[in-house]
C-alpha cells in the first residue's frame, strides 16, 4: 500500500469539529476531494426500556445512534458539498451508507432504523438540488441490501417478494 495515498485521522463524526478537521487534513494532504464515502453507523439502544435518575425522574433517550448515524452524515454532507464547490470544474461524488433500515422497518433497532431512514430522505433532498446547481452527485448505498438483492442474482419481483418476506419476519 501506498502510505502516501491514506490518511488516517481519529474522527467522531457527531462532533462538528472533528469533521472539519477530517477534512482539513484531508484537503491538506491530497488537494482536491474527488470523492467522500460517508460510512459509518452504530446501534446502541433500549429505547422502550425505561430508565431513571436517582430521584425518579425519567430519562431521555440515549440520542447517540442518531448522532453518530444521521447528524455525523448530515455534518460529512456539508463539509463534502462546501469542499466540492471549491473546484467547480471537477466532478465530484458523495455516497452515504444508508441500511436495509433505511427501507424496511427493523425493530427493536428503533432510532437506528429512524437514523438510517433519515439518511435516505437527506440523500433524496439533496440529489436533485446539486445535480442541477453544483458540481457533485450524492447517493446512497445499502450494503446488506445490495449483496442480497442484486439484480445479478434476482429478476425485480424477486426482490420485491424478498423485500414483502423480511417484513413479515419481523
Amino acid at each position: 500500500m501506498h502510505t502516501s495515498r491514506v490518511l488516517f485521522h481519529k474522527t467522531d463524526v457527531s462532533n462538528f469539529s472533528d469533521v472539519v478537521a477530517l477534512f482539513e487534513a484531508a484537503h491538506a494532504k491530497f488537494g482536491i476531494i474527488n470523492a467522500v464515502l460517508s460510512n459509518h453507523g452504530i446501534t446502541n439502544e433500549n429505547f422502550l426500556a425505561d430508565e431513571f435518575d436517582s430521584t425518579g425522574k425519567l430519562l431521555p433517550p440515549n440520542m447517540k445512534t442518531i448522532d453518530v448515524n444521521l447528524t455525523g452524515t448530515v455534518y460529512v454532507a456539508k463539509l463534502a458539498a462546501h469542499y466540492f464547490r471549491k473546484w467547480p470544474e471537477v466532478r465530484c461524488q458523495l455516497v452515504m451508507t444508508g441500511s436495509a433500515a433505511s427501507f424496511v422497518d427493523t425493530p427493536p433497532l428503533h432510532l437506528y432504523c429512524a437514523s438510517k431512514a433519515g439518511i435516505l430522505g437527506l440523500m433524496r433532498s439533496l440529489r436533485t438540488q446539486v445535480l442541477k446547481n453544483d458540481n457533485f452527485t450524492v447517493n446512497m448505498i445499502a450494503p446488506w441490501m445490495t449483496s442480497k438483492f442484486s439484480p445479478h442474482h434476482r429478476a425485480p419481483n424477486d426482490v420485491a417478494q424478498l423485500l414483502y418476506m423480511e417484513r413479515e419476519t419481523f
